[in-house]
């Protein structure tokens, strides 16, 4: 599932509208149930299904779903290198841990 299917998916379920059309362009002026108690639900829910955390600004800087989504694909992606590149150091680090043997070159 992608990054915009699973955030129309948190917003139809907290919506509870499973049949709620989403585009780019959406606001939560245009869906009548999208109040203030919904939107901190929806921001909560995603951080939890996204593993990302929203900034008290960030909670209402979107202007539309398609903001949204790219900050989520954006949070994604760059977890996702995190993620990459501190499992690459952890290798590294413990490689270089590991004591090497040497051949002992005098003959003993």
């Amino acid at each position: 599932m992608t990054v915009e299917e699973r955030m129309r998916q948190v917003i139809r379920e907290v919506l509870d509208d499973d049949d709620l059309e989403l585009t780019d362009d959406t606001t939560a002026a245009d869906i009548e149930a999208w109040d203030s108690l919904a939107h901190i639900n929806i921001m909560f829910t995603l951080e939890s299904e996204f593993n990302v955390q929203f900034t008290d600004t960030q909670l209402y800087q979107f202007r539309n779903v398609g903001e949204l989504r790219r900050f989520l694909d954006g949070s994604i992606s760059q977890s996702a290198f995190r993620s990459t590149h501190a499992a690459m150091t952890q290798r590294s680090a413990r490689s270089s841990a590991i004591p090497h043997r040497h051949r002992r070159t005098d003959g003993g």
